[in-house]
C-alpha cells in the first residue's frame, strides 16, 4: 500500500494508524512513497508494536527504529548505503536517552551526543571538515546539565582554538575568539545573558584594537587605538548614548577632540582640532548653545568668534589673517537681526547694514578708498526706501526713492566727477511719470516738460544758459505735435 492509502492521526504523542475505512492497521505491512522508498512496520491495533524498517527507492535499508506503543522506544540506527552504522543512538518512551553516536564510513566516531529524557545532558563533541578547507578537520566540544550548558565549550582547528566560551552559569560565561595563527582575537563577557566586564579585540600580532568596560547592556566605557597601540578615542556610554567625556586623540598623541554629554545633551566647552592645525572651541549649556566661541589657526590667531546672549541669539566676528576685523554682525533664531559691518584688509568700511528678523532695513555701501558708495534707507516700517549712489571720489551720482522695488517720486542725477545737478526725473512704479528738469552747466534749468508713462506729454520748455525761452514743444503722448521758437 501506499502512504496516501493511510489515515495517520496524533493524540499527543500518541499516532494512531488506519486505512481509508477507518480500520486500524495490524500485522506486517509494506508501506511506499510514490518515489518507490518503503518501509516495513508492524502494527498491532493501529500501533507500531515493534520495528519500523526505512528503505531508499533501490530497496537499500537505510534507518531501523523499534517501538513500542506508536512510541520510539529502543535501539534506533542510521545506516550507509553498504549498511554500515552511521547513526545511532537509544529511546525509551519515545524520548531520547543515553549516548547517541555518528560514524564515518571507517567505523570512525566523529560525533558523540548525551540525552536524559529528551533534554541534553553530558558532553556533545563533533570532528567535521573545514568549509573552507576540507582537508582541515574541526573539533567541536559542548557540555551540557539538564538541556543548560556548562563547562567549557571550544571549537579547534589542528589544535588551535578557533573559539572558546568558559560557563560559570548557563547565561554567565566568557567567549573567546582566535587568529588562525592561535592569537586571541577578542574577548567578550557575558552575566545573566547580559553584556559585562572587560571586552576587547587585538590583531594577530597581539595590538590592541578597542577595549570596553560594561556594567549593563547600555552601560560602559569604549577605548579604540591606531595602528601604533596609542590611544584613538575614549567614549563613556549611558543608557546606549555617549554621556561625560568623549576625548579622541592623533597618532602623537595629542587631543583632536574633547566633548562632553551630560543626560543625552552637549554640556561644557567642547574642543576640537583638524589636520590643518585649526581649533575650534565652543560651549554648551544642557544641550544649548552658550558662551564664548572661537575658531583659531595653526598659530593661535582668532579667525571668527561667537558670543552667545542667549541660545538663539549671538554676536559674531570674522577676522582677517593679519588679525584686522573681516565683518561682525548678529544673529537671531537663525536671521540677521541689528547692525552687520564689513571691512576690507585695511579696516576700511565697505558695507553698513541693519536688519531686522532677516529683513535688510537700512544699508550703506563704500568704495575701497572709504568713500560713500551706496546708502539705502527705508521710510518706517513701509517698502518705501530712499536711496543715494555715489562715485568713487565721493560724488552724488543719483538720489531717489523706491516703493516696493520701484522707483517711484523725485530722482536727481548729477555729474560724477563734479556733483553738480544734471536732471530731475519724476517716477511712478519705475516709469517717467510727471515732471522733468534738466541743468545746464551754470545750474539754470535747459529743459523742463512732463512725462505720462515714459511718453513726453504736454508743453516742453528750452531755455538759453541766461534763462530766457529758446522754444517750445508740444507732444500728446511722445507723439510731437507743434513747435514754437523764440528770438
Amino acid at each position: 500500500m501506499l502512504w496516501r492509502d493511510v489515515d495517520i492521526q496524533k493524540f499527543g504523542k500518541e499516532t494512531i494508524y488506519k486505512n481509508l475505512k477507518g480500520e486500524k492497521l495490524t500485522g506486517l505491512f509494506k508501506i511506499a512513497d510514490r518515489n518507490g522508498a518503503y518501509s516495513k512496520i508492524t502494527f498491532s491495533d493501529g500501533f507500531i508494536s515493534d520495528s519500523k524498517f526505512n528503505y531508499n527507492a533501490d530497496g537499500v535499508l537505510y534507518s531501523k527504529i523499534n517501538y513500542k506503543n506508536s512510541l520510539k522506544d529502543g535501539h534506533f540506527t542510521v545506516y550507509y548505503t553498504d549498511e554500515s552504522i552511521k547513526r545511532k543512538g537509544f529511546y525509551i518512551a519515545g524520548k531520547k536517552n543515553g549516548k547517541w553516536v555518528t560514524y564515518n564510513k571507517e567505523g570512525d566516531e566523529i560525533a558523540v551526543e548525551n540525552y536524559k529524557n529528551d533534554v541534553k545532558d553530558g558532553l556533545f563533541w563533533e570532528h567535521s571538515k573545514s568549509r573552507i578547507d576540507q582537508d582541515k578537520i574541526i573539533v567541536t566540544q559542548k557540555e551540557y546539565k539538564d538541556g543548560l550548558p556548562k563547562g567549557t565549550w571550544f571549537s579547534k582547528d589542528n589544535g588551535n582554538f578557533i573559539w572558546k566560551k568558559k560557563y560559570i552559569t548557563p547565561k554567565t560565561y566568557t567567549l573567546k575568539n582566535y587568529h588562525k595563527n592561535g592569537a586571541i582575537k577578542n574577548r567578550k563577557e557575558y552575566k545573566n545573558g547580559n553584556y559585562f566586564g572587560s571586552w576587547f579585540q587585538k590583531d594577530e600580532e597581539g595590538n590592541l584594537k578597542w577595549e570596553k568596560e560594561y556594567y549593563s547592556n547600555n552601560d560602559y566605557t569604549e577605548k579604540r587605538y591606531h595602528e601604533n597601540n596609542t590611544i584613538k578615542y575614549q567614549k563613556n556610554y549611558k543608557n546606549g548614548r555617549i554621556d561625560g567625556d568623549y576625548i579622541r586623540y592623533n597618532k602623537e598623541g595629542e587631543k583632536t577632540i574633547v566633548e562632553f554629554y551630560k543626560d543625552n545633551k552637549k554640556h561644557g566647552k567642547w574642543f576640537r582640532k583638524y589636520s590643518d592645525g585649526n581649533i575650534v572651541l565652543e560651549e554648551y549649556n544642557a544641550g544649548k548653545p552658550s558662551g564664548n566661541w572661537y575658531k583659531k589657526d595653526k598659530n593661535g590667531s582668532v579667525f571668527f568668534e561667537k558670543s552667545y546672549v542667549n541660545s538663539e541669539k549671538y554676536n559674531y566676528k570674522k577676522y582677517y589673517i593679519n588679525e584686522n576685523i573681516k565683518e561682525s554682525g548678529t544673529y537671531n533664531k537663525g536671521k540677521l537681526d541689528g547692525n552687520y559691518l564689513k571691512y576690507n584688509l585695511n579696516k576700511v568700511l565697505l558695507v553698513k547694514q541693519f536688519y531686522e528678523n532677516g529683513k535688510l532695513i537700512n544699508s550703506a555701501l563704500y568704495f575701497e578708498n572709504g568713500n560713500k558708495k551706496q546708502i539705502i534707507k527705508q521710510i518706517g516700517k513701509t517698502n518705501n526706501a530712499t536711496v543715494e549712489i555715489y562715485s568713487k571720489d565721493g560724488f552724488l551720482i543719483k538720489k531717489g526713492r523706491y516703493l516696493k522695488r520701484y522707483k517711484n517720486g523725485l530722482w536727481q542725477f548729477f555729474e560724477p566727477k563734479k556733483g553738480r545737478l544734471v536732471e530731475e526725473i519724476t517716477y511712478a512704479n519705475n516709469a517717467k511719470h510727471g515732471l522733468y528738469k534738466k541743468y545746464n552747466a551754470a545750474n539754470i534749468i535747459s529743459i523742463e516738460g512732463n512725462y505720462i508713462n515714459n511718453n513726453k506729454d504736454a508743453v516742453w520748455k528750452h531755455y538759453n544758459l541766461d534763462g530766457s525761452i529758446r522754444k517750445e514743444v508740444t507732444y500728446k503722448l511722445g507723439k510731437k505735435i507743434a513747435t514754437k521758437t523764440f528770438d
